[in-house]
């Protein structure tokens, strides 16, 4: 079920333009406020650029939308975040996201 829903989130990631891919990419590098994605306002996080809070609305309304397939909001955003930590986040230097 793991690979399927990794498989499922990175369709999901391929298919977005390049801004909310890098927006993506972006609120995944920043831990959530007392680590709960749940409690997390994101799209109003002053850390993240104007890219990351518009991606994180949009990686919400992903999670709400498929909410039958997966456990919960908060676990789908935990294993999402583990996945582009390995995939892609450990790779990256820490001036990738000075686009601003």
């Amino acid at each position: 079920m793991e690979n399927q829903f990794a498989e499922t989130v990175l369709e999901f990631f391929h298919k977005q333009e390049k801004s909310v891919r890098l927006g993506i990419l972006e609120y995944y590098a920043f831990d959530p406020p007392e680590g709960m994605y749940l409690f997390w306002s994101a799209s109003k996080d002053e850390r993240l650029s104007e890219n990351a809070q518009k991606a994180s609305v949009i990686l919400d309304n992903f999670f709400c939308s498929k909410k039958n397939n997966y456990v919960s909001f908060e676990l789908a955003h935990r294993q999402t975040a583990k996945i582009f930590k390995r995939l892609y986040l450990d790779r990256v230097t820490p001036t990738y996201f000075d686009y601003k």
